[in-house]
C-alpha cells in the first residue's frame, strides 16, 4: 500500500456495522408512534373548578325550579298526583349541574387532582375533565344523551375525545354501559332510579316524570 493510500485510509471514519444502523432505525420507528400518541393525548392543564359561591342569578333559578317542582306535585284539588312532570329549560339544567359539580369537586384546589365541569347544550350533557400528569394533563371531552325509561337508566355517547385524539364512540359506549351496570348494583342507585318514571330529552328541554310518594325514600338516603 502506498503512502497516499495509507493516508486516505486513515482519514476515513470507522465503518458502522449494518446491523447497528438497522437497530437504530427500528428503535426510532418504534418510538415515533409513542411520541405522536403523547402529543395527541397530552396538553396543558385546565382549571374546570366551579366557583364555590353561587351567583345571584343561580339562586333565583334554583328558586324557580323549586316552584316548578312544588306546582307539579299537586293536582287541581290540592292532592298529590301519582306521577308528576317537570320540564327543565337548558339554563335550569345547567344550574342543577353547577350545584352538583360544586358539591362533588374537591374543597381545596390541588394541582395533582382532576378538575371537571359540565353543561347542558343542544339536548346533550357536555362533560370535560382535566387530569394533571406532571406539568401536562390528560384532557377528556365527552358529550352524552341521558335517558331513563321504565326503571332503566341509559346513556348514548355522542362523541368523546382525549386531547386531540377522537375516541371511537362504540368503545366509550361499551365502557359507559359497564359503568352503569355496576352502578345499578348499588341499593342507593336503585332507590333513586325507582323514583323516576322517565327522564327524556324533548325539544332541547329535559322532561322529568317522577313519583312524589317515593320522595321519602330519597330523603332517607341523604339523611342517613
Amino acid at each position: 500500500m502506498t503512502s497516499r493510500e495509507e493516508s486516505q485510509s486513515a482519514s476515513r471514519p470507522p465503518s458502522v456495522p449494518p446491523g447497528r444502523n438497522r437497530r437504530k432505525w427500528i428503535l426510532a420507528g418504534a418510538a415515533l408512534p409513542v411520541v405522536l400518541l403523547a402529543f395527541l393525548i397530552l396538553g396543558t392543564p385546565r382549571n374546570y373548578r366551579v366557583s364555590a359561591i353561587p351567583e345571584k342569578l343561580e339562586l333565583l333559578t334554583v328558586q324557580r325550579i323549586m316552584q316548578k317542582l312544588t306546582a307539579s306535585l299537586l293536582n287541581e284539588e290540592g292532592k298529590f298526583v301519582e306521577c308528576a312532570t317537570v320540564s327543565l329549560a337548558p339554563e335550569e339544567v345547567n344550574v342543577l349541574l353547577t350545584n352538583g359539580l360544586r358539591a362533588a369537586q374537591f374543597r381545596k384546589a390541588d394541582k395533582e387532582k382532576p378538575t371537571f365541569t359540565g353543561c347542558w347544550t343542544d339536548g346533550k350533557l357536555h362533560f370535560q375533565i382535566s387530569q394533571p400528569v406532571g406539568f401536562l394533563a390528560v384532557n377528556l371531552d365527552s358529550k352524552i344523551v341521558p335517558d331513563l325509561r321504565d326503571g332503566k337508566l341509559s346513556v348514548r355517547v355522542d362523541s368523546a375525545r382525549i386531547g386531540w385524539l377522537p375516541l371511537p364512540s362504540f368503545l366509550v359506549q361499551h365502557a359507559a354501559n359497564r359503568a352503569l351496570a355496576e352502578l345499578e348494583k348499588k341499593d342507593e342507585v336503585r332507590t333513586i332510579v325507582a323514583l323516576f318514571q322517565s327522564i327524556q330529552v324533548k325539544d332541547g328541554h329535559l322532561e322529568i316524570r317522577f313519583y312524589p310518594k317515593s320522595l321519602n325514600s330519597l330523603f332517607s338516603i341523604f339523611l342517613t
